[in-house]
């Protein structure tokens, strides 16, 4: 194993751990709102929010699940959400039935908590491609190397990813790359006595690198790419089409 591997691999974590975090908080704060536009005329009702920073800050060491408290019985209940860091929005301009939501202000808010969690997800998404990428790059760089024993040859590498799910909500994942693994694939073996590099019996190893499927997975792996930033660009003109609903 290369020193370079361990450190990208105990680097990764550290790597999406902010924006991968922050995503299924983007999504609780997103639910919050929408139940406060959904509970705009419903009296007595008290727009709520989230701590995002506080949350944020204590992810890491979140392990219950929380619901999503309401006002009355009578108020739309929406998904789960993370109650200590659940907070009362008051109203700018006092309300005789005591409801405190602004539609407007509900709908510009909207419109930011959308785009940060689309910003969070194609940081996300953009990083693992990048990573998978990298060890793309590495192989076929590597894939004409010799070596003058099995133990010495280069090892392709693979990007693991798994998805993750929220602690505060099990219906939401996010993925990361947990790992980069080593081939475990025997290296070509080739008899040429009169290499500098042959070991005593004649033969000198060679990396089992296909290039052609190399290729394949790094246009595949550029297309994802693409398509994430297509999707950012829809997400942002549809976060800020949110902006004039209703109006």
């Amino acid at each position: 194993m290369f020193p370079w591997e361990c450190t990208v691999r105990n680097l990764i974590t550290d790597y999406l751990g902010v924006h991968a975090q922050a995503m299924p908080l983007r999504e609780q704060r997103m639910k919050l709102i929408a139940s406060n536009l959904g509970n705009a005329d419903t009296p007595g009702y008290k727009a709520q929010d989230l701590d995002f920073d506080s949350a944020l800050r204590h992810a890491q060491g979140l392990d219950a699940n929380g619901l999503m408290t309401t006002t009355n019985e009578q108020h739309y209940e929406i998904g789960s959400g993370l109650n200590p860091f659940q907070v009362a929005r008051e109203g700018v301009q006092p309300s005789i039935d005591g409801n405190t939501v602004d539609p407007d202000a509900e709908r510009a808010a909207y419109g930011r908590a959308a785009l940060e969690y689309r910003a969070s997800l194609s940081f996300v998404e953009s990083k693992a491609q990048s990573v998978r990428m990298s060890t793309i790059a590495s192989n076929l760089s590597n894939a004409d190397s010799i070596a003058g024993s099995a133990d010495a040859v280069y090892k392709p590498l693979e990007p693991i990813f798994q998805a993750v799910t929220s602690k505060a909500d099990p219906n939401i994942t996010s993925v990361q790359v947990k790992e980069i693994t080593q081939s475990n694939a025997a290296p070509i073996k080739r008899y040429e006595p009169g290499h500098p590099l042959a070991d005593g019996d004649g033969y000198i190893y060679q990396p089992d690198v296909d290039p052609v499927a190399q290729m394949v997975n790094l246009i595949s792996t550029s297309r994802n790419y693409q398509a994430g930033v297509e999707m950012l660009t829809t997400a942002k003109e549809l976060a800020l089409a949110t902006l004039t609903m209703g109006r």
